[in-house]
């Protein structure tokens, strides 16, 4: 990390890592449809074909690497606080804002999602677009949302490097 942090912007860094995110949460169900794809029946049961399980742990791995790349984002949130406080005596208050806002931001989002679902799906007019039995009209919103967030952080970046 050290390594990346003297060569990389901070900001650019937090940004790429959580921008990474995403595609994390969409390859899981992805691993999901390769091991379906590759059920076969025999007198014992369902098994995977080899192949199959093959393409999974690969999947598997790739995503793991990504979430573990994606956590680095983490660590730089707190060195963005670190450089982002007015005075050393102010780092503290700075420290517990940043922490407030990110626990706030952990413990209410699930609740305003779900609920948020819950309403969309009770309106007469997003019934006519659920497709094939899943919502697919909500997880594209959500993954609208989220880039548009991810816009939104780098533009937030370029300013701060141009005011700098």
């Amino acid at each position: 990390m050290p390594y990346l942090l003297s060569r990389f912007d901070h900001a650019k860094m937090y940004n790429f890592c959580m921008g990474i995110w995403p595609y994390c949460f969409v390859l899981l169900p992805g691993l999901n449809l390769i091991a379906q794809s590759g059920l076969m029946m025999d007198a014992d049961g369902a098994i995977v074909n080899v192949h199959a399980r093959t393409f999974v742990w690969i999947g598997i791995g790739i995503v793991l690497a990504l979430a573990r790349s994606a956590c680095l984002a983490y660590s730089v949130s707190m060195i963005l606080v670190r450089d982002s406080a007015p005075d050393p005596s102010s780092l503290g208050a700075t420290n517990g804002l940043a922490q407030f806002a990110q626990c706030f931001a952990r413990a209410f989002s699930p609740a305003f999602a779900s609920s948020l679902f819950a309403f969309l799906c009770g309106l007469e007019s997003y019934h006519a677009t659920i497709c094939l039995g899943c919502h697919l009209d909500w997880y594209i919103d959500v993954w609208d949302f989220v880039f548009e967030e991810d816009r939104a952080g780098m533009k937030a970046s370029r300013v701060e490097s141009r005011d700098s």
